[in-house]
């Protein structure tokens, strides 16, 4: 939870605890009955559901409190409880919950991934996008059965990761679960990325990709696109850089960003994709996996200030900040991959033509190498 909304939302939480226990006392003064009963279970719904729309989503144990409160109420009503006693206790009890499961925190950038069978390359992803200044991940697992929770499992106990499971179709899945990180970082992160595990966010010009998120934004919050009293700066559409095989006819051992240092040229039409980096408090929903809806008097812009309406934009210059694509990997990889593509994740990622892909090994750029510490995740995940 961002400071700035920490105590506001505090209140209203233990305003409404209060509303409702002042509402039953009222019930019960008046003689309980099964009417009166169903409407305070309603009530109650409708408050928990009002926090989880805006604020509440992912504390799952107010969640669970405020369903354990709706079953003390229905028993009271249906007669197999008898005593009131319980559901004032309870609401009392309820009060502690908020310090316990909602902490004030600044952070400054999270990232929405949506994986399966990564386990792979999960560990260099993460420790990349770590030093890239991302504080907290939350990773949509669908139907991993390599050993992608094994590896999530080490950050998940330092809370750097939520692990969420996922199932259905994967490009609606996709959508949804974007949405949702959404609402989980609405009041929890300054910035929110919706990136993959294939892709790397590339500072060129600064130190971390954090530092050029702030630039950005910070630079163009006058730009000529700004309604009076509100900034248009509402995301940034960050556009690919797509890598080839770099002449890997089987997966690599080392790391990605050392592997892998071809790519293909700028004007290349698949580089012509965006990913957002969104201010999550600017976003009205997500659309597609590259876009999001803004709200009114907000737009997505380039790193250099343009407009970008959709999900293409064709003049990147790509010098301040882009999206390393390690879309092609080993030759084995992609070709396993494209033989096991499904229409039903067609929206995951355009797949390149064959055209496009034979270029991708056209340019050399190590721009990444700098990267490469000598620490904690040199070597890859055995």
């Amino acid at each position: 939870m961002l400071p700035e909304y920490y105590d506001t939302f505090r209140q209203s939480y233990n305003d409404s605890l209060d509303r409702l226990l002042a509402d039953f006392e009222l019930l019960c003064a008046g003689g309980i009955d099964q009417a009166g009963l169903t409407a305070y279970q309603q009530s109650v719904i409708e408050v928990c559901t009002g926090m989880e729309d805006t604020w509440l989503t992912g504390a799952d144990e107010i969640v669970g409190s405020f369903e354990e409160l709706c079953e003390m109420v229905y028993l009271l009503g249906t007669g197999q409880a008898t005593e009131t006693s319980g559901i004032r206790h309870k609401l009392a009890d309820m009060h502690d919950l908020y310090d316990k499961c909602i902490k004030a925190r600044k952070c400054k950038l999270s990232i929405a991934l949506m994986e399966r069978n990564e386990g792979r390359y999960l560990k260099e992803w993460l420790e990349y996008h770590i030093l890239m200044g991302a504080e907290h991940f939350y990773v949509y697992d669908h139907g991993s059965t390599d050993d992608s929770l094994e590896v999530l499992a080490t950050y998940a106990k330092q809370g750097t990761v939520e692990i969420i499971p996922v199932e259905g179709e994967y490009l609606p899945t996709q959508i949804a679960v974007y949405n949702d990180a959404l609402a989980r970082a609405r009041y929890s992160a300054e910035y929110l990325a919706f990136i993959d595990t294939d892709e790397f966010l590339m500072p060129m010009r600064h130190d971390r990709a954090i530092d050029a998120i702030d630039d950005i934004f910070s630079t163009y919050e006058n730009n000529p696109f700004k309604s009076p009293g509100s900034c248009a700066a509402g995301g940034i559409g960050i556009n690919w850089r797509v890598y080839g095989s770099s002449g890997h006819k089987t997966p690599a051992d080392g790391l990605v960003i050392d592997e892998y240092r071809y790519r293909g040229p700028d004007d290349l039409m698949i580089n012509a994709h965006i990913k957002t980096i969104c201010k999550p408090l600017c976003v009205d929903k997500i659309i597609n996996p590259h876009f999001a809806i803004y709200k009114p008097g907000y737009w997505c812009i380039s790193e250099h200030g343009s407009l970008i309406p959709g999900a293409f934009f064709y003049d990147s210059k790509g010098d301040i900040l882009r999206l390393n694509h390690y879309y092609v990997k080993s030759e084995e990889e992609y070709v396993t991959r494209r033989l096991n593509f499904k229409r039903s994740e067609a929206g995951r990622q355009r797949l390149a033509t064959e055209e496009e892909v034979k270029r991708t090994n056209e340019i050399y750029d190590d721009c990444a190498v700098r990267f490469i510490p000598d620490g904690t995740y040199h070597q890859k995940h055995p």
